[in-house]
């Protein structure tokens, strides 16, 4: 997942003296009544994180507003910042905007960057992509690092400004090398897939082993997956297993994913099923259709067809086209749900329009049955061809059918013929039953 941020307070901004005694903050604070708009700023900040001094968010914001109001460039990001989020002070996201406008007028790369936040959401201001790559530009430029990898995103999305996987790999690059780790993670898949860049697995592996040095669990998912398949590692499941178990209990939804069915499989560990399927539960019940999927595979394997139909249901209405198949079928066979041709020639014509292979010759069926649709031979032939050209046993038979009765085609025995052979030769009975009657070898 590559998304971006909307900074609301940054912490790695904080100013801390290691040798802030009562002293030094009695200086501080008579420094900030005599208006000194610095000591303001930084009192303002230990103020607002409670280092070195008691938490008060309240005061803070004054304290940056009375900055601000000087010209103090972080002050006005700051007390921009705290405007937009409603921290410390009554939240104004018009005002706030316009202090971190002024920030940014006067050079600072936060402001920009959190500008460029808010105007490629549309988060209290209104969604304008062109303006957010503008400022997420100039942030950028400027060396902030997650703006040079927000810009990164803009790149090889396509989105606020031309799609160019080549500016995408170059700002990716100088973020990861500052040790951004959502930058280290996108140009790994950069050099995964090689777009943009000469792909490299070899440096796929060194740019997620740097993000996940750091903790990162999409990092630690992805690196896991190179693991369990052996791609530019030594294959190793139970390393992958234990990089799944990090990213999920960090709450990474493909972690969560990953990790369920390598227990449920016993795949790097010992298997344990009760296990799997709490993550796994834990990945679908926060949307992933995959984990969806594989959930209704796992209810169908134990007969609870009414929960499989539930599961595949929630993966089908996301797009997963083998879902969508599934769940088409247990509608035709009303297998837990009620029967329901109308609803099952539905979500199997969805699937088959995606090119879902099983579905093909069960929307051929509903054609040729006129089960949920109107009968149509023609459209019949057309999905059971597809699946016969995927080596379809049944699909074949069926297809030899249609020539053989001239249903969708004209008759035409020898081609008949042909297609009964090619699905008797992969074991179809009634296939090698009419051949046997008209004395033709399939073997």
């Amino acid at each position: 997942m590559k998304y971006i941020k909307i900074l609301i307070f940054s912490l790695s901004q904080v100013i801390v003296f290691s040798l802030l005694g009562q002293e030094n903050l009695q200086k501080l604070r008579g420094d900030a009544e005599k208006g000194n708009a610095e000591a303001q700023y930084v009192l303002g900040t230990y103020l607002f994180v409670g280092e070195k001094i008691k938490e008060d968010q309240t005061s803070a914001v004054k304290l940056f507003a009375k900055a601000a109001a000087q010209g103090h460039a972080k002050a006005q990001r700051k007390f921009g910042m705290c405007l937009c989020s409603g921290y410390g002070v009554k939240k104004n996201i018009p005002e706030g905007i316009n202090w971190l406008i002024k920030a940014e007028k006067q050079g600072d790369a936060i402001a920009a960057y959190s500008l460029g936040g808010r105007y490629y959401h549309g988060d209290g201001v209104k969604k304008n992509v062109e303006l957010a790559v503008k400022y997420f530009r100039k942030a950028a430029e400027k060396g902030d690092d997650d703006a040079q990898k927000a810009l990164g995103i803009c790149y090889e999305q396509g989105v606020g400004v031309k799609a160019n996987h080549t500016e995408a790999v170059k700002w990716y690059t100088e973020a990861a090398k500052q040790g951004n780790t959502g930058a280290q993670f996108n140009l790994a898949q950069c050099y995964k897939t090689g777009k943009g860049i000469e792909k490299s697995i070899e440096k796929a592996v060194y740019w997620l082993n740097k993000a996940v040095e750091k903790g990162d669990p999409m990092a630690q998912w992805s690196l896991g997956q190179l693991y369990e398949s052996g791609t530019g590692v030594k294959k190793s499941l139970h390393k992958a297993f234990e990089l799944y178990k990090k990213s999920a209990e960090q709450g990474d939804i493909d972690g969560q994913l990953s990790l369920g069915a390598s227990y449920y499989c016993g795949n790097g560990v010992e298997e344990d099923k009760t296990i799997g399927k709490k993550w796994l539960t834990k990945a679908a019940e926060r949307g992933n259709m995959y984990a969806q999927f594989v959930l209704g595979i796992i209810c169908v394997s134990e007969e609870n067809f009414t929960v499989a139909a539930q599961w595949f249901q929630k993966a089908a209405e996301q797009g997963h086209k083998t879902a969508q198949s599934k769940l088409g079928m247990l509608y035709y066979w009303g297998d837990g749900v009620k029967l329901d041709y109308d609803l099952s020639f539905k979500w199997i014509k969805l699937a088959a329009e995606q090119g879902e292979v099983e579905a093909f010759l069960h929307l051929g069926t509903h054609y040729y049955k006129g089960r949920g649709t109107k009968q149509d031979y023609v459209q019949a032939v057309k999905w059971f061809r597809k699946a016969a050209d995927q080596e379809d046993p049944d699909a074949q038979y069926n297809l030899a059918v249609c020539y053989h009765l001239g249903r969708g085609v004209k008759k035409d025995y020898p081609q008949a013929l042909e297609w009964y052979k090619k699905a008797a030769k992969q074991g179809d009975e009634a296939s090698i039953k009419i051949l046997q009657r008209v004395g033709v070898p399939y073997k």
